[in-house]
């Protein structure tokens, strides 16, 4: 952490004050470490406080910890999908599916990464293109349904029923014809109707395995069903939809709009948020909706992104109206407000 001098013409929201601004008697306007919003900035300026101090930190070393991180992390989901592919590879229309693996990997593999809630969700925004989407995907549902129990602080058991309902949440799609799955282009109508029935078919792979719970495989059945009626497969309403399939349609939105798909591309992180605060008015469930999208947002503050200019940049302030145009912090200390910077843009998440 390093502190410079900054002209109030300068002073952007999120900035951190790295002294404390006083009056000239003495008494306290603003404290130290207080972070600049604009209503702050027009006070300071009213105050006529030509100058301030701000606190930044390292952004080298921290971009390079980070990569070390990002590094480690990427080498274990490829790893996370290689076992994820093995377990799905065991059903091939007349196996069972190994539950005994199945639970394993869930217990030594995906519930530890739950203690690490904040860097694990920033993470999953890495790479999010690379390996076979199915394995990937059913990963990454996983992880997000499990994130959102521990931030709705269900109970671990109840969290493991949610990691273990992503993880299989598509296991349907292996009775899929790979021609559909994998088209580029959009679905005719009687391919589309045969894709509606994963979920079916997933709930139907599962019913021989007595050690998964029913409200496990209840959420994998109704994990595609809406509030307002508008899902499938059995256009379910909101009295009838399990709270572990709402969760389960939650991560499964939000993690197939930030990854990298056949027939379309992937959109960031914070306009998939977005997304899902129009969606949540009628189709999802607003209180799970409301706490994913209210703790995703403080998570992704400190991701770096690259921008349209092409350079690197740290999230450090996200306001509350407007958190599609952040703030951020290039690498040499620069500030840019995205919301009076429209020319530019965010381009990818780096981490």
């Amino acid at each position: 952490m390093f502190i410079r001098k900054c002209s109030i013409l300068q002073a952007k929201p999120g900035m951190k004050l790295g002294k404390s601004i006083m009056a000239e008697n003495g008494m306290i306007l603003l404290d130290k470490d207080v972070i600049l919003t604009d209503k702050l900035i027009a006070k300071l300026a009213y105050w006529r406080i030509p100058e301030i101090f701000i606190a930044e930190e390292e952004t080298f070393i921290f971009f390079d910890d980070l990569k070390n991180e990002r590094r480690e992390f990427v080498k274990e989901r490829d790893k996370m999908i290689v076992a994820v592919s093995d377990i799905f590879d065991q059903f091939n229309g007349f196996d069972q599916l190994s539950v005994t693996q199945l639970h394993e990997f869930t217990d030594e593999t995906l519930m530890p990464l739950l203690l690490k809630s904040d860097s694990v969700f920033s993470y999953l925004h890495v790479f999010n293109h690379t390996g076979d989407y199915l394995f990937r995907h059913s990963i990454n549902v996983a992880i997000f349904a499990g994130i959102i129990g521990k931030w709705l602080e269900w109970t671990e058991l109840q969290s493991k029923q949610l990691v273990t309902a992503g993880l299989l949440h598509d296991i349907g799609k292996v009775c899929i014809p790979l021609a559909i799955l994998n088209k580029p282009g959009k679905l005719v109508p009687e391919e589309m109707e045969l894709m509606k029935k994963h979920a079916l078919f997933g709930y139907e792979i599962l019913q021989g395995a007595d050690d998964i719970d029913d409200i496990v495989k209840n959420g994998i059945l109704q994990h595609h069903e809406r509030l307002d009626g508008s899902g499938y497969p059995s256009s379910l309403q909101a009295g009838d939809i399990s709270q572990v399939a709402r969760i389960i349609a939650v991560a499964d939105v939000y993690d197939a709009m930030i990854s990298q798909r056949v027939y379309r591309q992937a959109i960031s992180p914070i306009l998939a948020l977005k997304e899902l605060c129009q969606m949540m008015y009628g189709m999802m469930d607003p209180k799970i909706c409301m706490t994913f999208i209210q703790h995703a947002k403080k998570c992704l503050v400190g991701s770096l992104v690259k921008l349209s200019n092409g350079l690197i940049a740290k999230i450090i302030y996200l306001n509350e109206q407007y958190f599609t145009r952040p703030v951020v912090q290039t690498l040499t200390g620069q500030c840019i407000a995205l919301e009076e910077e429209l020319e530019i843009d965010i381009m990818e998440f780096v981490c």
